[in-house]
């Protein structure tokens, strides 16, 4: 393994994103800490300390491994009822290098042996923060989008509370434009349990509502 693999599979693992019903989320977690193989180990002191000094989420999971006498840290951030992450890899070296290869050996292992099973057993996948190559977000829209992900009844035309946080999130794209590619903008929502039509419908209300922004800008303007 190359140093340059080493650092696409630690990118991979920040960006890494589970989502689905919360019921479904408990159970992926307790399949995977009833299915650790020897030399991987769950961290609840981690998980309670990081907790108390404001560095981690609630229900988060800290996960241990003895590599060669060096113990690693992985842990998979409880962001919401609905959502999972991939976070931070703590080495116990005390000049640790994140990107190292022993470090990406270690999230491949988790992935092949721990991670994927879980996510078969629990029929979920494996999505990601980002949209895609193509699509450039800021963060403060991804945040307002995931919003509205999880206020969601994944259905066409948004009800409820996912009225307001569709609202928010087209305000905030249109606040700090970024770059939507239409493809995988529509495969996102479809990968988060949206039926395709109703992804399609979102995408173009999308681009209907940031071009109405947009024009009532230019009117104001010239007044």
């Amino acid at each position: 393994m190359t140093h340059s693999d080493a650092l696409k599979i630690s990118m991979d693992w920040g960006d890494l994103i589970i989502a689905g019903p919360c019921a479904q989320i408990d159970q992926f977690l307790a399949e995977i800490d009833k299915s650790l193989p020897p030399g991987w180990s769950r961290k609840t002191a981690a998980e309670d300390r990081a907790v108390n000094l404001g560095t981690s989420l609630p229900r988060s999971r800290c996960y241990s491994h003895n590599l060669a006498g060096r113990e690693i840290y992985l842990w998979l951030y409880r962001v919401s009822d609905r959502r999972l992450q991939g976070g931070l890899v703590e080495p116990s070296d005390p000049n640790p290098d994140r990107y190292s290869e022993d470090i990406a050996a270690t999230i491949l292992d988790f992935r092949t042996r721990i991670l994927d099973p879980a996510l078969r057993m629990c029929h979920l996948s494996i999505s990601h923060k980002r949209l895609g190559p193509l699509s450039w977000v800021p963060d403060p829209v991804l945040y307002d989008l995931w919003s509205f992900y999880e206020s969601s009844q994944l259905d066409w035309p948004p009800t409820g509370d996912a009225i307001r946080r569709w609202r928010e999130f087209v305000f905030s794209a249109h606040q700090s434009p970024g770059t939507f590619n239409p493809q995988e903008f529509t495969a996102w929502f479809t990968e988060k349990g949206w039926p395709p039509e109703a992804a399609k419908a979102l995408v173009e209300q999308f681009y209907s509502d940031v071009t109405l922004l947009s024009e009532y800008d230019d009117i104001r303007e010239t007044v």
